[in-house]
């Protein structure tokens, strides 16, 4: 949800610095406590769909807008953003393909 809501802010404002979270607190939420993941697929799959959506009707001028990450103070491009979604997705797969083989066990 952040990424695309990182990209629409790009898209629409000049430069806009984004709101970074502490994702390890937002892990200890009671919604995020659940065993039950389908709502977050459910999100998942919703926010994807509209990602692409995103991503396929860009140009490459829109790739080069950027926002500000006042965590590491740094320009980061649609460009930039785009492939580090794309390493995050992967990291983040690896870990579900690495719980499913190991069953939670590590």
């Amino acid at each position: 949800m952040n990424s695309i809501i990182r990209f629409k802010l790009a898209l629409t404002e000049d430069s806009p610095v984004i709101k970074p979270y502490k994702q390890e607190k937002w892990a200890l939420l009671p919604d995020s406590e659940s065993d039950d993941i389908s709502a977050s697929l459910k999100i998942l799959e919703g926010v994807h769909l509209r990602l692409v959506t995103v991503l396929h009707t860009m140009s490459d001028t829109d790739y080069k807008k950027t926002f500000t990450h006042p965590g590491i103070d740094k320009k980061i491009s649609l460009a930039q953003n785009t492939s580090l979604y794309a390493w995050h997705s992967q990291h983040h797969y690896a870990h579900i393909e690495q719980a499913l083989k190991y069953h939670g066990s590590f």
